[in-house]
């Protein structure tokens, strides 16, 4: 059975508060508490991604920020909209009210993030021509401070890639045409700690770079005074992530990053057809045991854990059944 929290009906939206909606995030919650597990919440998505054959617009899966600009504008051409139309904002903010009242007095609650990897542009949409980084920072200035307005005793962070905005760069991780500019949102007074992610292959880049990568972000945690935690990291391959994973971890260690936490761990026979890219979902049981042995038993309970530190308290991996 898919879930969804959100039931839209032309241009607003009704809260799905069942036993497919937020049921089952009350569920997550109430477990987190008793395995004494601290949750990062995010409240909206860049990308289309799980949004199931149900949110088909047109013949495209159409779900996160462009859900909000399709329904709400009839138009998800510029996916720079979303942060900047006024009745997209109020619907925006109007579900994130919901979600904080419900679940700021639990225990379980670490921070909450205003969306996964927010960028100027999605897919397939993109940006607005004139949209620039200013654009998205202000946009998490304003909606960072809305929610420390609701719950001022959680932690706030944006929950993007960690993108720059160098001036002098025409590297797009680096010269802000991405929206991004995380030493500008890290600065904000309601951002509490920074995020960033790490997947060299799909940005065209290197293992070797991204070492680098991570040592830029502790560089801005230094400077700037804020924790940042590595939030995504992996590689497309099992086999490097036996090798490249390793040195990763070594180096956000060494680089004095407090959270370290790998996109992503699930179990095994993981239903994933809701998924815009099934390949996209990776899914292990244990992730020291190598595919190429066989099917893994099924498991009653799972775990992950690390020899070395991971995130302590914030540790979105860190899954108990």
């Amino acid at each position: 059975m898919s879930s969804h929290t959100q039931q839209w009906n032309g241009n607003s939206y009704s809260l799905n508060t069942g036993a497919n909606g937020l049921e089952r995030l009350d569920i997550v919650v109430r477990l987190a508490e008793e395995f004494g597990i601290k949750l990062i919440l995010t409240f909206t998505n860049n990308w289309n991604d799980f949004g199931g054959e149900q949110s088909r617009i047109n013949g495209e899966l159409t779900a996160g920020m462009d859900m909000y600009l399709q329904q709400i504008t009839g138009d998800s051409t510029y996916h720079s909209d979303f942060y900047v139309n006024p009745s997209v904002i109020q619907s925006y903010e109007a579900y994130v009210n919901s979600v904080v009242q419900r679940y700021k007095n639990s225990a379980a609650i670490f921070a909450w993030e205003l969306a996964n990897e927010p960028r100027s542009g999605g897919y397939p949409s993109t940006a607005r021509p004139g949209f620039t980084a200013d654009d998205l920072t202000k946009w998490v200035a304003d909606r960072a401070a809305f929610v420390k307005s609701i719950d001022p005793n959680h932690m706030v962070a944006v929950g993007d890639e960690g993108y720059f905005n160098w001036k002098n760069s025409t590297d797009y991780i680096y010269d802000g045409d991405s929206g991004g500019d995380f030493e500008g949102t890290l600065r904000l007074p309601n951002i509490d700690f920074g995020t960033f992610h790490l997947y060299p292959e799909p940005w065209g880049k290197t293992f070797d770079w991204g070492n680098e990568y991570i040592q830029q972000h502790a560089n801005a945690m230094n400077e700037i005074g804020k924790p940042v935690i590595l939030e995504e990291f992996n590689t497309e391959h099992y086999a490097d992530q036996k090798t490249i994973l390793p040195q990763w971890i070594d180096k956000a260690i060494a680089a004095g990053l407090p959270g370290i936490m790998p996109w992503h761990l699930g179990a095994e026979g993981l239903d994933t057809s809701v998924s815009l890219n099934e390949n996209s979902v990776g899914v292990l049981t244990d992730p020291c045991r190598d595919p190429a042995s066989g099917p893994a038993p099924a498991p009653t309970a799972w775990t992950f854990t690390r020899t070395r530190p991971t995130c302590g308290p914030c540790s979105r991996s860190s899954a108990t059944r």
